[in-house]
């Protein structure tokens, strides 16, 4: 890790780690551990106009540093679904959080919508997903289904999540957003 790290050293199993080079990657300009003590995965990243990088994944660490923005500040299942915002020095976590219910979920998935909206999509088994009044599918379908979120661009409220699958095994693996 880099000096200024938001978290300098591995915690569990296995964290996760973000890093910038150079542009002509001679150079590194930081690096960052993130997990808890248990297994944190990443497979979601993007980054943004300004150099924020959005990351999400899974995780079953009970204690990730989360920011007290966070949507989320304890897990809710076995797995949960995480989503931080890491400044563009790589300093700070603007915002890290957990998301999830009761079940086993994960976010294989992020995109930033034009409003600032923060949208997600991954797989979950949780009989209580936090779906909304206006869902196209509000409850489990089969055994774990694919969901799709779309937060506030403050990052407090759902502003829609539904459902998707059928009778096996459904899972959403990416996202893009368009204009509209």
């Amino acid at each position: 890790t880099t000096a200024g790290a938001p978290q300098r050293e591995l915690r569990g199993g296995q964290d996760v780690f973000a890093l910038k080079l150079s542009a002509d990657g001679s150079r590194l300009l930081y690096s960052t551990f993130i997990g808890g003590t248990q297994e944190d995965t990443a497979p979601a990243m993007l980054l943004d106009s300004q150099g924020v990088v959005l990351i999400a994944g899974t995780t079953n660490s009970t204690d990730l540093p989360t920011t007290d923005n966070a949507f989320a500040r304890t897990p809710r299942g076995g797995f949960d679904g995480w989503f931080g915002i890491l400044n563009a020095a790589g300093t700070q976590f603007a915002h890290l959080s957990y998301l999830g219910a009761t079940g086993n979920d994960s976010v294989n998935g992020v995109a930033l919508g034009s409003g600032g909206n923060l949208y997600f999509t991954g797989q979950t088994d949780s009989p209580n997903f936090p779906t909304t009044t206006s869902a196209h599918q509000p409850a489990i379908a089969g055994g774990i289904d694919a969901y799709l979120i779309r937060l506030n661009n403050t990052l407090s409220a759902i502003e829609y999540c539904t459902l998707l699958g059928g009778r096996n095994q459904d899972v959403g693996t990416d996202i893009l957003v368009d204009r509209s």
